[in-house]
């Protein structure tokens, strides 16, 4: 008899210790917790932060806080560039005048008021300065770190042999122009920190780099690759190969409208089939994540989780 009550005291005990660990694992306690600090950013602030994130996201943000991309960033043109801009720029003008661009201008104002509410050790948002214009990165710590170890080998031959994944990543959270101080105006490293693939951003790189040579005629300066008789085939021909990675009639136009990462991609290569692949199946693992909850709440607490 006392036996038989003792193990239905202890069945009772377990199963309750079961329920508290299945409504820790859900984040529950965490969530009520997340909402008081949700409360303390007023209703306007809440909607400019909001529209701000959902730019991120919108950018490629949303694969690094729930899939493998390393890195995203987002550019925008600063308010008071107008003020010293000529008129005839009317293109950069009417950039800066968008309303989204000055949403955006006012969004990381916004962050930058309440970011101390969000602590993370495994996602980073870092201000990149670059003449008139404001680049917002968002680094995924692990993936970053992966992506460096598994292409090392370009890094230390670009950047120098003391290059380490750590040293990359140290270098990038405490660097105000990561093109320029980071990656040296390399565009195969930033490519391959964005998650685009060591092939495409190689052939990306390459392109950059005889149009760039085009430009103040120093095509007889470099050398066209085995294979092309002159700069102008091999160019063409990385013209060719390269297409969207996703075309923007393929969008799924979801809540919240999510593309795959934009980059331009050699669909010949096996590479570029993995990675479509690969976030086309993170895109509906995200799609399932906002579904029926609010976009804010589900975009910081991904972050300091």
């Amino acid at each position: 008899m006392k036996f038989g009550m003792k193990k239905k005291a202890f069945l009772l005990v377990l199963l309750s210790l079961v329920g508290f660990l299945l409504i820790y694992q859900t984040g529950w306690p965490r969530s009520r917790s997340f909402s008081k600090t949700l409360a303390k950013i007023s209703k306007e602030d809440r909607e400019v932060l909001e529209a701000f994130f959902f730019e991120l996201q919108f950018s490629g943000g949303a694969y690094v806080l729930f899939g493998d991309k390393p890195m995203s960033i987002c550019s925008f043109a600063l308010p008071n560039y107008s003020q010293r801009m000529p008129l005839t720029n009317i293109i950069e003008l009417s950039a800066c005048l968008h309303v989204q661009n000055i949403k955006i201008n006012k969004g990381w104002d916004v962050w930058k008021k309440y970011s101390h509410l969000f602590s993370s050790s495994q996602f980073f948002i870092v201000e990149n300065r670059c003449d008139d214009y404001v680049t917002v990165a968002i680094i995924n710590k692990r993936n970053f770190l992966k992506i460096v170890e598994e292409n090392i080998d370009v890094f230390r031959q670009l950047l120098g042999v003391e290059m380490t994944p750590d040293i990359v990543l140290s270098r990038c959270l405490a660097s105000s122009d990561l093109m320029r101080e980071v990656f040296q105006n390399h565009h195969v490293l930033l490519g391959i920190v964005l998650g685009y693939g060591r092939h495409n951003a190689q052939l990306f790189s390459r392109k950059i780099q005889i149009e760039e040579a085009k430009e103040v005629s120093l095509e007889e300066k470099i050398l066209p690759a085995h294979g092309f008789s002159n700069l102008e085939e091999e160019y063409q021909s990385i013209q060719a190969l390269l297409s969207p990675l996703e075309p923007e009639d393929l969008w799924e136009w979801s809540y919240p409208i999510l593309p795959l990462p934009g980059f331009v991609a050699d669909f010949t290569h096996p590479e570029t089939h993995r990675l479509r692949k690969q976030y086309q199946k993170q895109h509906k693992k995200i799609i399932k994540k906002y579904k029926n909850r609010d976009f804010l709440t589900v975009t910081l607490e991904a972050f300091c989780a």
